[in-house]
């Protein structure tokens, strides 16, 4: 069990990656969570987070077949490397192996766990700002 959630919790991360890295190419390099806001009201919502999680994972779908696999959740991991701003998001290491596949609800479910722990004020509201914060480059180094 707590095996399985080490996988998920690497898993997370690297997926969280590719949220950061998606945005990045569009925003010159920079995370902008006001991307993710669609209503424009500061908040990123259970649906905006979902929709795009979900066009996350079609892109990182790469085979097509509904399922990450090992090489493409490895290639989540590598493109967040040059992306995360923080180097202990990425202090878990190659230790543990990645998880050998990946459905869209476990992708969902696993990211917007990790999402969630970016709520810095725990008031179960996840906003653009803090968002952004937690993903500037001087926020965790």
């Amino acid at each position: 069990m707590h095996a399985s959630f080490k996988v998920l919790s690497i898993a997370a991360v690297a997926g969280l990656g590719l949220i950061t890295a998606a945005f990045a190419q569009h925003q010159e390099h920079r995370f902008n969570a006001s991307a993710l806001d669609t209503g424009h009201d500061g908040i990123v919502s259970d649906v905006e987070l979902g929709v795009h999680l979900d066009q996350l994972f079609v892109q990182a779908d790469t085979n097509r077949n509904g399922q990450l696999d090992q090489t493409e959740l490895t290639a989540f991991h590598q493109m967040m490397r040059g992306v995360m701003p923080s180097k202990s998001a990425m202090a878990h290491g190659n230790e543990q192996p990645m998880m050998t596949t990946m459905s869209q609800a476990q992708f969902r479910q696993v990211m917007a766990g990790f999402a969630s722990g970016l709520d810095a004020d725990g008031d179960r509201i996840l906003t653009v700002a803090e968002l952004n914060t937690a993903f500037q480059p001087d926020s965790a180094n």
